[in-house]
């Protein structure tokens, strides 16, 4: 599993800094720097705000974060698909605190 990449996907689609989340999200930057280069494990809990503050539920945040290995017994297609959509539906506007809904 691969959180940091994850949630610097999120960030970059948002456009926001490191600084930007790590503010929102209420961890130090150095903290989320260190997460996103896969340098530190985040806790859940910062996982949990860092999802809540970026728009994305954590399920999904998980999903992105997810190796091939852990998503095995899904189709290759399928899971690109998913793919897909979930990043198409960070780069759309939603407005400032807009979280995504299914």
């Amino acid at each position: 599993m691969n959180m940091g990449n994850a949630i610097k996907i999120c960030r970059v689609r948002k456009g926001w800094t490191q600084e930007q989340l790590a503010k929102k999200a209420d961890v130090s930057p150095s903290y989320l720097s260190l997460v996103e280069n896969n340098k530190r494990d985040a806790t859940l809990s910062s996982v949990k705000r860092i999802s809540q503050r970026l728009g994305v539920p954590l399920s999904l945040l998980m999903f992105l974060a997810a190796d091939s290995t852990e998503l095995q017994g899904l189709p290759e297609d399928l899971r690109d698909r998913m793919s897909t959509l979930v990043l198409k539906l960070l780069s759309e506007d939603r407005g400032p605190q807009s979280p995504l809904l299914f």
